[in-house]
């Protein structure tokens, strides 16, 4: 191998992983120093990467700025995604961590998210990444458009595991 390979049961590091590490270290931080309390967290920074940004990140953390991909508004929102991994509309109890799960994390006392997956008031969105040389290759960059072989390409979700 050219790696070391740490297998990792239920396929690694999915949303309520990154939702316990990142209030852990909020608390972390909390219980340590004084830069959390001196502002309550709004000179703070997160950064959430997953597939649906910080639709999921603790309420806890709702104060500081986060950095996301997907400038989704609306607090009232669930997930869309067809993988149950990264479905944060489905709750994971982990009897050591999070005996009560995870989606308290993220939920009003009412059921439903607390927080909106991004504020435009305090949270950035930034775009994905594609390193400069994939740029050269644009056309909007003035080079010349690729010849098409392809008639139709899809991305997305049509729906496979939904109910």
């Amino acid at each position: 191998a050219d790696y070391p390979w740490f297998p990792a049961p239920g396929g690694g590091l999915r949303w309520p992983g990154a939702a316990y590490i990142a209030l852990q270290s909020k608390r972390w931080v909390q219980e340590h120093h004084p830069y959390w309390d001196r502002r309550g967290g709004k000179d703070h920074i997160f950064l959430f990467t997953h597939d649906e940004g910080a639709c999921w990140a603790p309420t806890e953390l709702s104060p500081a700025t986060w950095l996301v991909h997907w400038g989704r508004l609306g607090k009232n929102h669930s997930s869309n995604t067809a993988f149950g991994g990264d479905n944060y509309n489905q709750d994971y109890v982990d009897p050591l961590r999070m005996p009560d799960g995870y989606r308290q994390l993220f939920l009003g006392t009412d059921g439903t998210p607390a927080h909106p997956c991004y504020d435009p008031e305090k949270d950035l969105v930034l775009p994905s990444f594609k390193a400069p040389p994939h740029y050269h290759k644009s056309a909007l960059a003035g080079a010349s458009p690729t010849e098409r072989d392809v008639l139709l390409f899809f991305k997305g979700d049509v729906g496979k595991g939904r109910e």
